[in-house]
């Protein structure tokens, strides 16, 4: 064997990859220029040719936000039940319709018609009112006689109350 370079590669460029920093995506591209045919070969300074180191973009902002729907409340009850249930603004089912949590009851105005007679005088100053819990709808009735008392019936999913009109005399 003798002492020359079998193979020599004369000059010839190394490079090398090396990692962003933590928290960072991309990687930053090193290069040097090397000649000779010595073990180790003669090489340059190392000088940075590429860096696509960024940060990556912060997720985005997906709040979660309440849908509300009224019920009807058990049988044998009046009132309503507002319930909730939480979606995500950026998580979809397969269907393409956010993800969200069950409904759950949120307000319950459900009551048992303690009485279903409200006491109210038969008389020209006085009347029945009754109001759906949603307030879109009321009723106004004369008062009435029922089971031998003089008042207002309960209707179902209605409140009622006795009004005592103001006396207005010419």
């Amino acid at each position: 064997m003798n002492d020359t370079c079998q193979s020599c590669l004369g000059q010839y460029v190394d490079r090398k990859s090396y990692p962003c920093e933590p928290g960072q995506q991309g990687e930053i591209i090193k290069e040097r220029t090397c000649s000779g045919c010595k073990t180790p070969p003669a090489c340059g300074e190392w000088s940075i040719v590429s860096n696509t180191c960024n940060t990556p973009p912060a997720p985005p902002q997906c709040p979660d936000y309440y849908v509300d729907r009224v019920v009807k409340c058990p049988e044998g009850q009046i009132g309503y039940i507002v319930q909730h249930k939480m979606c995500n603004a950026c998580e979809f089912n397969p269907d393409g319709n956010p993800k969200c949590t069950e409904w759950f009851d949120y307000q319950n105005k459900c009551q048992s018609p303690s009485v279903t007679t409200i006491p109210c005088k038969i008389d020209f100053r006085h009347l029945c009112a009754y109001e759906s819990p949603d307030r879109l709808s009321s009723i106004i009735e004369w008062p009435r006689e029922i089971n031998g008392v003089d008042g207002c019936l309960a209707k179902e999913g209605y409140y009622a109350t006795c009004v005592e009109m103001p006396c207005t005399c010419n």
